[in-house]
């Protein structure tokens, strides 16, 4: 039986991480507001991010611009991203760039992630892949392995460098194997397009390994080959279950592919009404 298409790409992880800090503790709380009352960066950085976990999100702020005005990398990094992202303050692409450029001057290699992200999608800079390039360099020599994965994509799509396959693939290898989940989806997707015949059995290792950290667009590949069979054994209810969570939580491909399944009535489902719901 004919099936859908799975989504035909590559995907660049984000470029906007989660904030990486010290775990909070509740009991630390007076602590490190004595410390950071009395000038401390670190203590400052470490007292934002305990507000932050609170939704105190005005005062994480607040305790971010002074450790940052000290001279705290990580401090910086936060800051830059609480004016990117308007978390306690309103959005400010310029001061976003401004101080995640300082936090990647320091060698802050998330910094340095945002900051290639920024000139990739011209957000707050002009669009410039070389000045992009230079920066996700930089951070993977760091042994930042978000890092080595968007380098990955810059060799896959020719992003500031000239296109180079072998190159993009043995980055993707390094990151998905230190837990990447965007280069654990791109190594997957390329065991089945660029591999051939496709191997499906290695594809599925490394999708089910995204789809384990969440990654959605994972979600309608494992989905794919669960309900057909391919690489693993055929399990239509999981696969249902998979594409269903993912089409719920937004993604458009797995409301096609939902639709897809309904519609040609694959796996003995079909039901246009049901079809129509999700086209």
């Amino acid at each position: 039986m004919e099936v859908p298409h799975m989504p035909n790409s590559f995907i660049l992880f984000p470029a906007l991480l989660c904030f990486i800090f010290l775990p909070a503790c509740s009991s630390r709380m007076e602590e490190l507001t004595e410390k950071a009352s009395r000038g401390d960066p670190q203590a400052q950085n470490n007292l934002a991010y305990e507000l932050f976990c609170k939704g105190e999100m005005e005062n994480a702020f607040l305790w971010y611009r002074k450790a940052a005005e000290k001279g705290d990398a990580n401090a910086m990094c936060n800051l830059g991203t609480m004016y990117l992202t308007g978390r306690g303050t309103p959005v400010n692409q310029t001061k976003a760039v401004e101080w995640l450029k300082k936090a990647a001057e320091q060698n802050n290699s998330n910094a340095m992630i945002k900051l290639a992200g920024l000139y990739q999608e011209g957000e707050g800079v002009a669009e410039n892949y070389q000045e992009a390039l230079k920066w996700i360099r930089r951070a993977a020599r760091q042994g930042n392995i978000n890092a080595v994965a968007s380098l990955g994509y810059c060799y896959q799509n020719g992003l500031g460098i000239e296109k180079n396959e072998e190159k993009a693939l043995a980055c993707y290898r390094i990151a998905a194997k230190r837990g990447n989940a965007a280069a654990q989806y791109n190594l997957g997707f390329h065991y089945v397009s660029k591999v051939k015949p496709p191997d499906y059995a290695e594809a599925v290792k490394w999708f089910r390994r995204a789809h384990e950290q969440q990654l959605r667009e994972t979600s309608v590949a494992l989905g794919w080959c669960l309900l057909n069979g391919y690489g693993t054994e055929k399990n239509s209810d999981e696969g249902m279950a998979i594409l269903t969570e993912s089409a719920k939580s937004g993604s458009p491909d797995a409301c096609f592919y939902l639709g897809a399944v309904y519609a040609k009535g694959i796996c003995d489902r079909q039901d246009f009404g049901k079809a129509m719901k999700f086209f």
